[in-house]
C-alpha cells in the first residue's frame, strides 16, 4: 500500500519541476537566436560548389 502515493506522486513531481524549469529558462529561448546562425556557407569550405553557387546569387540578387 505504501507504493500506491509513489505511483503517482514521482510523475507529479516531475511535471511540476519540468514546468518550473521551463518557466524559470523559457525566456532565454528567445536569444539563442542572437548567437545562432543559419547561414549555409559557413560549415563549407570556400572551394565546395555549393559555396560558389551561394556567392553567385547573391550577386544577382543585387
Amino acid at each position: 500500500m505504501a507504493r500506491r502515493p509513489l505511483r503517482w506522486l514521482v510523475p507529479a513531481l516531475l511535471v511540476l519541476v519540468w514546468l518550473i524549469g521551463g518557466g524559470a529558462l523559457g525566456p532565454f529561448a528567445g536569444k539563442l537566436t542572437e548567437v545562432s546562425t543559419n547561414d549555409q556557407a559557413a560549415f563549407l569550405p570556400k572551394s565546395a560548389e555549393s559555396t560558389r553557387v551561394l556567392e553567385v546569387q547573391d550577386r544577382f540578387r543585387q
